[in-house]
């Protein structure tokens, strides 16, 4: 079985049980959004076909607002398409996933994943979250610490859902948000990015210790 195979959270939870509740778990936050990716974003949505394919959605307006956020926060890496493996059942390659920068420049190891994104195809919200449920569970599985927190963003690039996953806990964000409030998207990304880099700077101050 690998991520695509799940096709909801239900058949998530039969194989790796959870609580699972929905709640709000994060802040209502707004973001300034910069001149030019603001007019980027109109432009794609402006310029789309009625029959858009799924990449341009992911080059054009999920990718952009990530990198946005990801700028801010230099000690993470935001890795696209790159396998994220556990087991013969937890396996393949999210869309994106964010991890710990690892240290230098040339290093491609993995250094604790922190964020699962994924996209949902054909706006099939509950396979999204299957999918990206179970790559959360990697994540937390790799690290091997289930105190870390977990965050999950499906998005078909017009709704972005957000999620959280604690030890056994995993909270799907009450709300949605619409790419017609981008600067409600990136205020809640710049958040958990902020959250994500948080663990970084202690993995840091740890190893200096």
């Amino acid at each position: 079985m690998s991520y695509s195979s799940f096709q909801n959270i239900d058949q998530v939870r039969e194989k790796y049980p959870l609580k699972f509740v929905q709640g709000v778990i994060l802040p209502d936050m707004v973001a300034e959004i910069s001149t030019l990716l603001a007019e980027n974003l109109r432009f794609a949505l402006e310029m789309r076909d009625a029959q858009e394919n799924e990449a341009f959605f992911v080059e054009s307006l999920i990718f952009p607002l990530l990198q946005e956020a990801w700028k801010q926060n230099r000690k993470l890496k935001l890795w696209s398409h790159r396998p994220l493996n556990y087991d013969d059942v937890l396996f393949g390659e999210p869309d994106y996933f964010l991890a710990v920068r690892p240290q230098g420049i040339s290093s491609t190891s993995l250094t604790t994943p922190l964020l699962a994104v994924a996209q949902a195809k054909r706006d099939d919200f509950d396979k999204g979250w299957g999918q990206c449920l179970a790559e959360m569970i990697a994540c937390q599985k790799l690290n091997n610490d289930e105190t870390i927190p977990i965050y999950g963003i499906v998005t078909n690039g017009l709704l972005w859902q957000f999620g959280k996953l604690i030890g056994k806990h995993f909270t799907l964000h009450l709300l949605s948000y619409g790419i017609s409030e981008p600067s409600k998207i990136l205020g809640i990304l710049n958040y958990i990015f902020a959250e994500c880099e948080k663990q970084a700077v202690a993995e840091t101050a740890a190893l200096t210790a």
